[in-house]
C-alpha cells in the first residue's frame, strides 16, 4: 500500500503565512530602493528634474533655481521654506515624501565661510 502524505489544516496556513511574508518583505525591498532610485537632490537637479517631484511645476523650479544661483546651495528644509517663496513647511514636508533631497548644502556652505 502507498501512502500519500497528508498536510494538516495548520501546515497549509503556515505555508500561505510564510509566502505572504516573504512577498511583503520583497514589496518593501523594492519600494525602498525605488524611492532612493528616484530621490532628486534639490541642489544639483535640473529643471526637468525638479519637475519631476508632485508639486513641483515650471515656475517653482525656476524659483528653485534662481535662488540656488543666487544664494547658493540649500542646506535644508527649512532654508529651501526660508529663500523660496511658495514653499512652507507643509510643502516642504510633501515634497520631501515625493522625493526632493538635500544634500551637499551643509557641507558646501561651511567650506564657503573661511574664504
Amino acid at each position: 500500500m502507498i501512502s500519500l502524505p497528508v498536510s494538516s489544516p495548520f501546515s497549509v496556513i503556515q505555508h500561505r503565512f510564510a509566502r505572504a511574508a516573504i512577498g511583503l518583505l520583497l514589496c518593501l525591498c523594492l519600494w525602498s530602493v525605488s524611492a532612493w532610485a528616484w530621490a532628486v537632490n534639490v541642489n544639483v537637479a535640473t529643471d526637468e528634474q525638479l519637475q519631476q517631484i508632485k508639486g513641483i511645476g515650471p515656475k517653482t523650479a525656476a524659483l528653485i533655481l534662481e535662488e540656488r544661483e543666487r544664494g547658493g546651495p540649500f542646506v535644508d528644509f527649512q532654508d529651501l521654506q526660508e529663500r523660496v517663496k511658495g514653499i512652507g513647511a507643509k510643502r516642504a514636508q510633501s515634497l520631501q515624501q515625493e522625493g526632493l533631497t538635500i544634500e551637499g548644502g551643509a557641507q558646501a556652505a561651511s567650506s564657503t565661510v573661511g574664504r
